[in-house]
């Protein structure tokens, strides 16, 4: 199982973006009604990518990347109080 989600909170003309798994949040401009142009692209949290992993080793949690495709896909996995090993964010 995972999880992913996404929010783009406008107030004003300022832009909130949160984004959570890999998922990824656009803010688009329409341009003189033809051309629609990328403002803002969010970043999707990959557990794969070398920064990814360290953040969420250094939060307690550790990744398995599978050897093969065939296997799986990058889990993250959290130790919890009592030393169980869970799916979840670290």
């Amino acid at each position: 199982g995972g999880c992913t989600g996404s929010c783009i909170l406008q107030i004003g003309s300022q832009f909130y973006v949160a984004n959570t798994g890999d998922s990824t949040s656009l803010i688009l401009a329409v341009v003189r009604n033809m051309w629609v142009h990328v403002i803002f692209e969010s970043e999707p949290h990959k557990p794969d990518d070398p920064s990814e992993k360290a953040r969420i080793e250094a939060a307690g949690g550790f990744v398995h990347i599978p050897t093969n495709s065939q296997q799986d896909v990058p889990r993250v996995y959290h130790v919890n109080k009592d030393g169980y090993a869970t799916f979840g964010l670290a």
